[in-house]
């Protein structure tokens, strides 16, 4: 309904720009008991009950925007991100290759796969999957960055300087 995606984008606003998530929180709730079928309540709350370290909380939510749009590509990788946090990698890379068989192309999920790896000290995937964000987004610095953390992590010094001067290029 109107109302509860009215609810849903002031809580939006509430945690966004007030970082208010106990507001944040009220607002999700109202938008949830106005429509239980509205998927994404269901998936900007399962964020506040993160900030809020709700963690099970969290993954309730986010798997049950899942089931009401299963093939929503945002709402596929929050499921991963919230699986990410807790810390379930195996799980997390699992969700975000799901993600990417709905759509390759979807920059995000090959950017968030990146994390994983790098955590896991895998860098070449990390680097692989990093490239393909990078690709897919277009010339942004939000995927050029981690590129370059990784490369240092991984001691190729010469590629983090290459992406450094493509920053600074970006930036004039």
């Amino acid at each position: 309904s109107m109302l509860a995606e009215a609810h849903t984008v002031l809580g939006s606003i509430a945690q966004d720009h007030d970082y208010d998530w106990e507001g944040a929180e009220k607002h999700f709730r109202r938008a949830i008991e106005l429509d239980p079928g509205y998927p994404t309540a269901h998936q900007w709350y399962s964020s506040t009950l993160l900030y809020l370290g709700r963690i099970d909380e969290a993954l309730l939510e986010a798997k049950r925007a899942q089931e009401l749009d299963p093939l929503s590509l945002i709402i596929n990788l929050n499921l991963g991100d919230v699986l990410y946090y807790m810390r379930q990698y195996e799980l997390a890379i699992e969700q975000y290759k799901n993600t990417m068989a709905l759509d390759y192309n979807f920059p995000w999920a090959h950017y968030s796969l990146a994390g994983v790896y790098q955590l896991q000290g895998r860098f070449d995937e990390a680097t692989k999957e990093n490239e393909e964000a990078h690709r897919l987004g277009g010339n942004v610095p939000y995927t050029l960055v981690p590129n370059g953390w990784v490369y240092a992590q991984a001691g190729r010094k010469a590629d983090a300087l290459r992406v450094l001067e493509d920053l600074i290029k970006l930036s004039q």
